[in-house]
């Protein structure tokens, strides 16, 4: 059996649940989704909590979450 996977674009079917400029309703609680989820941060500072990991957000930042990763986010200040 090989071990090389072929994935070819007739595989990928992506499905964009949200997307726009909206209020974080979950900050500071953790969560866990089961598809990915694409942040794209365009403005605030705060720190994301991923798994055992934590990081400073700032504008500009992306974070890329796999599913079933416990998360959260806390801004600092107005958002």
């Amino acid at each position: 059996m090989s071990s090389n996977i072929k994935i070819t674009l007739e595989n990928i079917c992506p499905y964009v649940r949200n997307a726009g400029r909206g209020v974080i309703n979950w900050q500071g609680r953790v969560r866990k989704i089961y598809d990915y989820q694409l942040m794209y941060f365009v403005r605030g500072k705060g720190t994301y909590f991923l798994g055992d990991e934590e990081y400073t957000i700032t504008p500009g930042c992306i974070i890329l979450i796999k599913p079933n990763t416990p998360h959260t986010l806390k801004f600092e200040g107005h958002h």
